[in-house]
């Protein structure tokens, strides 16, 4: 028994010693192929969005044909009893804007931007991140849920 452990055991430290002394690709001329994913690269942590976050991405009804640049635009924004500040935004089109929005009034607010389907409630005390994609150019404006204007999105190219 003890010598087919050992012989094993050789067996073991042969194979090991063989699989490392094998040809490298290149001098077999076999293409080498890359790895399932690099080694020892950290990945990027996931952003937690507050529970009261909306995403869209809006596509040209012009038939612009923008498409989505992979940059993303952080904006702050604030409402009180005496509206939106700021009340204008101007942004890139087919940059994803994040918008925090904190309600600092007495009571319930909304963000609606119609033309990018973004319709986003915003308690008393609550901020909120509105997260969309505009794919279209122009004034867009953005109201409450009663209708009334609020304020007003520029997407163009004179950022």
């Amino acid at each position: 028994m003890r010598k087919t452990i050992a012989v094993l055991v050789a067996l073991t430290f042969l194979l090991v010693a063989c699989a490392k002394e094998s040809a490298p690709a290149w001098q077999t001329g076999s293409a080498p192929q890359p790895p399932s994913s690099p080694p020892n690269v950290p990945q990027p942590a996931p952003v937690q969005e507050p529970s009261g976050s909306s995403s869209s991405i809006a596509g040209p009804s012009s038939g612009e044909g923008i498409q989505p640049t992979g940059k993303t635009k952080y904006l702050t924004m604030t409402v009180t009893s005496s509206g939106y500040d700021p009340k204008i935004l101007t942004v890139i089109p087919g940059d994803r804007i994040k918008i925090t929005l904190t309600n600092e009034d007495v009571k319930d607010h909304a963000f609606i931007l119609a033309d990018f389907s973004v319709d986003m409630a915003v308690a008393e005390g609550e901020t909120v991140v509105v997260d969309f994609t505009p794919l279209k150019k122009g004034e867009f404006a953005w109201t409450e849920r009663d209708g009334s204007k609020a304020g007003t999105l520029i997407v163009g190219t004179d950022q």
